[in-house]
């Protein structure tokens, strides 16, 4: 976890996601499918992509710390990053006969990164520098990964009875290595300082494999019963080796065990389990349960050597109901309940100093999460009046959630035996702590005005997020409230003009139970208008206005940001098959990124830098001919 700037290069995580800042992308790729004789199909592809991120990230975190109130934390970021990606994949479908059917799905992907940052964090206590660090951060990692799932479904004889297999065995290897150099400064009673200048190498290797087998047996003329068994291997390997330079020979020599680690989990589970299915015309519903042993394995051979073995025994059961009032009117309810294991970054109790004034540390002794889901949806449209209704409830319950737990030092100490915490810096561990939910509801009801030959969209909905965890040892839940309104109209009014405005309201409200004092009030609000003018049917002009309104940020963080598009485009040849699209975005040059993150020990506002003014050419051909086989016979003459 690199803080949450632009550090995105942690030797930890090898696969690199959508990235904050201005990305340059360059890709290709390759399609293609086909059908080979009549019993085989096959599709593949082939993509590569480039991509060169630089990232400048402010942000501002408010800590939720009891009655030591006032400690904020802020960072500068800046980093740098080149990633390139290859990714293969490929599907082919066999039917055998009439009751069997092969369906075999491989998949590959390599990656390389190289990346750099330099970090400037700061935290103030009551507006007075406690502590702070300046740090620069580089690694080159590479990871590939490539897995064979491969499916197998029969049908007998009778009606309704059937089996099928899956199996899908995943391999991946990852590897780098970084270089942080760290300089820190402690205000207490005294001024002191102190550096880091470390080189880490890690090598990390997985096998991961699950399978299943599903049997349906007809019961009468409705029922049906279903009996499946899931089984699933997961090994992890891990060799993270930390040096610390040598004064003396100037080369990475010195091992730090705090921040070293061999270590090795194994994750097993089987589960098998019954469910019985009724359909009817209007109705059908189902219930079942399923019986999970899970066994969790880890061994650390560095920097002590020690075995932790683990057993979960879980009962998942399973519901739902689906009622059809008519062909354009349905209910569905589901229930579901299931397991997550802690990941072995989670379990692993190796120290992560790329930010010395926010540790963290993994813990070996976590239990699994058990959750229950709950899921109900209502549709309904009605044709004759261009009218239709969408209602969604869902809600979330979890024990043994996995959390975190904060340590925020008032003096110089020592935590987990010998790890040293300067005042004012913190350290992050996982836990497991009971009393995780969260509900969500959205209404959606659409209609037309004819008169205006305009389509309305209207949509009200709320969540509530309920987050404990760990501040200091004492528990606080972070609770969070949204409520929003949005209203969206839509036009055709012919064929040459056609235009949709929408806005988006959203109120957000955030109490923390520990420091009541953190509690904030935000409000946001996305207003758009876009319109298409064709006046022949070779030109057409588009523009799109957007505004984005924050109020009830930091100071600072607060914008009204007004974005205007453009774009023309000409259509040329037969049916106007080909087009040239010229694109203007952010004429105004006022597109800005900004983001609050609210969790169980923070509220942070985050502000990023964010591609302006700039403009697009694209080329467009439409193919609505497809080359044909010609028969033999024409072949003959």
């Amino acid at each position: 976890n690199r803080g949450s700037g632009g550090q995105q290069n942690s030797s930890d995580n090898f696969l690199v996601n959508i990235q904050n800042g201005i990305t340059t992308t360059h890709a290709a790729g390759l399609n293609y499918s086909d059908a080979w004789g009549k019993k085989v199909t096959v599709s593949g592809s082939y993509f590569f992509n480039a991509t060169q991120n630089i990232a400048v990230t402010n942000l501002l975190r408010q800590y939720i710390i009891g009655t030591n109130n006032g400690l904020n934390y802020k960072e500068n970021n800046t980093g740098t990053s080149d990633n390139y990606n290859h990714r293969f994949s490929l599907r082919m479908e066999c039917k055998l006969d009439s009751q069997n059917t092969i369906i075999f799905q491989p998949k590959a992907s390599l990656q390389i990164n190289n990346g750099q940052s330099v970090l400037f964090g700061q935290n103030t206590n009551l507006d007075i520098i406690a502590s702070n660090t300046s740090n620069t951060f580089k690694s080159r990692l590479n990871a590939y990964n490539f897995s064979l799932p491969l499916q197998f479904r029969h049908s007998f004889a009778k009606k309704g009875r059937t089996i099928s297999f899956d199996v899908n065995p995943t391999y991946n290897s990852s590897g780098g290595n970084n270089n942080l150099r760290i300089y820190n400064n402690f205000y207490s009673d005294s001024l002191y300082s102190d550096t880091v200048n470390q080189k880490s190498i890690l090598t990390k290797s997985g096998i991961n494999s699950t399978g299943s087998v599903v049997y349906t047996e007809p019961l009468g003329k409705h029922g049906a019963l279903s009996v499946n068994y899931t089984g699933s291997y997961n090994y992890t390997g891990s060799e993270k080796n930390t040096f610390d330079k040598d004064h003396h020979t100037y080369e990475y020599s010195v091992r730090d065990t705090l921040l070293s680690n061999v270590f090795n989990s194994q994750y097993q589970s089987h589960a098998g389990g019954l469910t019985y299915r009724y359909q009817k015309e209007k109705f059908n519903f189902s219930f079942g349960s399923s019986y999970q042993h899970a066994e969790l394995y880890k061994e650390q051979k560095f920097p002590a050597n020690y075995a932790l073995n683990k057993t979960f025994e879980s009962v998942l059961p399973n519901a739902t109901f689906q009622y059809k009032y008519s062909q354009k009117k349905n209910l569905r309810v589901v229930y579901r309940a299931n397991t997550n294991a802690p990941s072995v970054d989670q379990l692993q109790d190796v120290l992560n100093n790329s930010n010395s004034l926010q540790l963290s540390i993994g813990n070996p002794n976590l239990k699994q999460t058990y959750q229950h889901n709950l899921n109900c949806r209502y549709s309904s449209v009605n044709t004759e009046k261009s009218t239709s209704t969408f209602f969604l409830l869902s809600g979330t319950y979890a024990d043994d959630y996995i959390s975190s737990n904060t340590t925020i030092a008032g003096r110089d100490m020592l935590v987990y035996n010998d790890i040293f915490l300067a005042k004012g810096s913190q350290i992050t561990r996982p836990e497991n702590v009971n009393g995780y939910y969260n509900a969500r509801a959205l209404l959606t009801y659409s209609f037309p005005i004819k008169k205006l030959k305009t389509n309305v969209n209207l949509n009200v909905g709320g969540s509530y997020n309920n987050v404990p965890a760990i501040i200091n040892h004492k528990i606080n839940n972070s609770n969070t409230t949204n409520s929003s309104l949005g209203i969206v109209l839509s036009s055709n009014i012919s064929e040459k003009i056609d235009f949709m405005i929408s806005a988006t309201p959203s109120y957000n409200y955030v109490s923390n139970t520990l420091q009541r004092s953190s509690n904030s009030t935000y409000f946001n609000q996305l207003s758009k208008a876009k319109v298409t003018i064709t006046p022949v049917k070779w030109l057409v002009f588009q523009a799109e206005y957007n505004n984005q309104y924050y109020n009830g940020l930091t100071g600072g963080f607060n914008q009204n940001i007004s974005l205007l598009n453009g774009a023309v485009a000409y259509k040329f040849l037969k049916d106007q098959r080909a087009e040239l699209r010229l694109y203007v975005f952010d004429i105004l040059k006022q597109n800005n990124s900004i983001q609050r993150n609210t969790t169980q020990t923070y509220i942070e506002d985050t502000q990023t830098n964010i591609l302006q003014r700039y403009f697009m050419l694209t080329f467009t051909y439409n193919i609505k001919k497809f080359f044909q086989k010609v028969p033999e016979k024409a072949k003959d003459k």
